[in-house]
């Protein structure tokens, strides 16, 4: 999506500046810190390509592709470029990164300069309201400006930033005078939700016929996730997640790749203990990782690069055949969203809706396995109640258990039900708030706290 919207920059580049309806600026936002480090990865190589089209980055592009790759290339780098008639130093399109613990790039000095800017929902959010996490308050407008100005705004997982797209909505609505400073509904943030799990009321892009006759489009979305489901009891759910993982290896005559979804950080160590009992002699305790959201950043980036790169790498498009031995992964929501990850079995606790269909968006991720690959959905039938999901896995467990062989395959998803969750209420903006937050002056004691209209408030 980010290639896309440089693209559509690009092509805009020859219309006067009155006249231009994509934003000068892109911002790429997801509330993961490693999605946020993955997307500035391929921002950043798009800008090496564009800054030197025939240059050593364009190698990728081999044989009879990277005449036409340069020629396109170079075309988009000259047309990008002639979008400010201020010199561009740092070449035609700009990267910047801004996250917990790292800013790299960061805005550009020019606001006309094209940009890719990466950030998690907090770094964004404040932005967008004229209280930027780590920026002194001499530079909060110009932030603001940057965020909520000329910019389009790929909200990744977007159903985890209800919040933010809720507030992102009244921003609009509380100041109305500001959206005659550029034409084309370029003053107003304009956001893409991206997610699999949507609003079914907003309006999607979808894909149609034409888009269904294509090989690769028809072999992802008809991919097939037959599912089997395993009852259990609330103590022994970490024995039977790891039993029912090492059950399917025992059936694999190649080595393949398990990922094991608990619902809270507490049961994975459990889980963690039990497999490397149960999988004894059929999987090394080096290649079962454990990955969850109580990792610190550096063990977490070391982690993502142990799972994405090397000859054992799980990375979409990988070739199946060169796994060396048996992997696991035993994760929690933090392998749900975004993780370009491709597993050949799932075992999973039962949940909520939306985290059944993240899930299941890691299991043959692009329709290339040529073997069976199961999700195995394992259900505590005495709780009552998940410390996550309250009762909504208990709702989908039924549904499930009323269908005979269920395939949960992309085209399927809807056998599930409609998710229950609500997720947290935002608080209303009104225009004095904007008022107060916009004023360089020290904050005013009882000011609006801005998480609130970012992060929502939590039901206690």
């Amino acid at each position: 999506c980010i290639d896309i919207a440089v693209w559509a920059m690009s092509a805009e580049a020859e219309r006067a500046p009155t006249e231009r309806l994509h934003p000068s600026r892109v911002w790429y936002v997801v509330n993961r810190r490693l999605l946020v480090d993955e997307g500035a990865e391929r921002a950043l190589r798009l800008s090496r390509l564009l800054s030197d089209p025939a240059g050593e980055a364009s190698a990728s592009y081999s044989g009879e592709n990277r005449p036409h790759a340069t020629e396109v290339l170079s075309i988009m780098a000259e047309r990008l470029a002639s979008r400010t008639s201020v010199a561009q130093q740092e070449g035609p399109l700009h990267v910047g990164r801004l996250r917990g613990g790292i800013a790299i790039g960061e805005l550009p000095t020019n606001p006309a300069q094209p940009a890719v800017l990466l950030a998690t929902v907090p770094m964004f959010g404040s932005r967008l309201l004229f209280r930027g996490y780590g920026a002194s308050r001499y530079t909060r407008s110009l932030d603001a400006s940057y965020a909520g100005t000329d910019s389009l705004v790929l909200l990744d997982e977007a159903h985890l930033a209800d919040q933010l797209r809720t507030t992102a909505g009244q921003l609009v609505e509380a100041d109305p005078s500001s959206q005659d400073v550029l034409p084309g509904k370029r003053s107003e943030p304009r956001l893409v939700a991206l997610t699999a799990t949507g609003n079914p009321e907003a309006e999607r892009f979808e894909l149609d016929e034409s888009d269904l006759s294509s090989p690769i489009v028809a072999q992802r979305v008809n991919a097939r996730k037959p599912v089997r489901l395993l009852e259990t009891r609330k103590p022994s759910r970490a024995r039977t997640l790891a039993e029912a993982a090492t059950a399917e290896l025992r059936n694999r005559e190649q080595p393949a790749a398990v990922v094991v979804f608990a619902n809270t950080a507490a049961l994975v160590p459990d889980v963690h203990k039990a497999l490397l009992k149960t999988a004894k002699g059929l999987v090394a305790p080096d290649d079962v990782v454990v990955l969850t959201g109580r990792f610190r950043g550096d063990d977490a980036t070391r982690i993502r690069e142990q799972l994405l790169n090397g000859p054992a790498s799980l990375r979409s498009g990988r070739t199946r055949s060169a796994l060396p031995a048996h992997r696991v992964v035993i994760a929690t929501q933090t392998l749900e969203v975004g993780a370009d990850l491709d597993f050949d079995i799932l075992i999973s606790e039962s949940a909520g809706v939306r985290a059944i269909t993240q899930r299941l968006g890691r299991l043959n991720r692009l329709g290339e396995a040529t073997s069976e690959t199961p999700a195995v959905i394992v259900h505590a039938a005495d709780q009552k109640a998940d410390p996550v999901y309250g009762t909504e896995p208990a709702e989908v467990w039924n549904r499930l258990k009323a269908l005979a062989n269920p395939d949960l395959g992309p085209l399927n998803t809807a056998l599930l039900g409609d998710p229950m969750d609500q997720g947290a209420r935002c608080p209303e903006l009104l225009p004095n708030h904007l008022d107060e937050w916009a004023k360089t002056t020290d904050p005013p004691v009882g000011e609006a706290p801005v998480d609130l209209f970012i992060n929502g408030i939590e039901e206690n």
